[in-house]
């Protein structure tokens, strides 16, 4: 049930993850494209909480963060590590072991674009392309890497 709340003088309407996340990927199976505002701290150090992500339905590959129903039917955004073919492995950037499994029909729409701070950074630029794929290969010392860059205030 939708709940309205005032904060710094505006009225905002809160709508349950679960309705409003469907309907957001009703709209990315018609091919338009989604603004979502990430909450937690599951994708950091690439998507913070509170950053705007631009979503679109379009072909996935390993490295993609993606809007996905994994086997639990929860909705998760979080890139792909790897496939078997018929779906897909899925890990937060800032978890350290948790992995979720979604199918290829269980994938609504790939994070083509983070915005953050007033900047805005294509996923599919060269430059995101090597740091995911670096941080990927770094999950052995995640741990410590995190640290370092919460520590840092990265």
């Amino acid at each position: 049930m939708p709940t309205t709340r005032q904060s710094s003088g505006k009225m905002t309407l809160h709508i349950p993850d679960r309705p409003f996340l469907s309907e957001c990927a009703e709209m990315l199976e018609n091919g338009q494209e989604v603004v979502l505002t990430a909450r937690g701290e599951s994708m950091y150090p690439f998507v913070r909480d509170g950053d705007k992500v631009l979503l679109k339905s379009m072909e996935v590959h390993t490295g993609d963060i993606v809007l996905g129903i994994d086997e639990e039917d929860r909705f998760v955004m979080h890139r792909v590590m790897r496939t078997d073919g018929k779906g897909y492995v899925l890990m937060g950037d800032a978890n350290l072991r948790k992995k979720e499994y979604c199918t290829s029909s269980g994938i609504k729409g790939i994070v083509i674009s983070i915005m953050h701070n007033g900047k805005t950074r294509l996923c599919s630029s060269r430059r995101e392309r090597m740091l995911s794929g670096i941080w990927r290969a770094l999950l052995p010392v995640r741990r410590f890497l995190l640290l370092v860059l919460r520590g840092m205030g990265v």
